[in-house]
């Protein structure tokens, strides 16, 4: 009848006890320290491209003013060609 009811396990010893609470606080430990370190690199990966987002619109905001001023410059340039163009026709006609 003893093996009907199966193997009693033994009880615990202290040895074995403290080493598997030992191994859940170590787990505990290596996880927390693994959050902290996902944390640290997603704020890096945030202060970076905030860094590139403020580098990408300056550069656009640059683009954006020579544009404005090279169009007009090339308005001047048309109205001082109008106005030679009209010039040269006074004098041939």
């Amino acid at each position: 009848h003893g093996k009907a009811c199966g193997k009693k396990k033994p009880p615990k010893t202290r040895k074995v006890i403290n080493r598997e609470s030992y191994t859940r606080h170590t787990d505990k430990i290596l996880n927390k320290h693994f959050e902290q370190r996902l944390d640290d690199q997603f704020r890096r990966l945030e202060d970076k491209l905030r860094a590139y987002r403020k580098r990408v619109e300056k550069h656009l905001a640059s683009v954006d003013l020579y544009a404005a001023n090279f169009q007009a410059k090339q308005k001047k340039a048309q109205v001082a060609r109008d106005e030679e163009f009209a010039k040269l026709e006074k004098l041939i006609f």
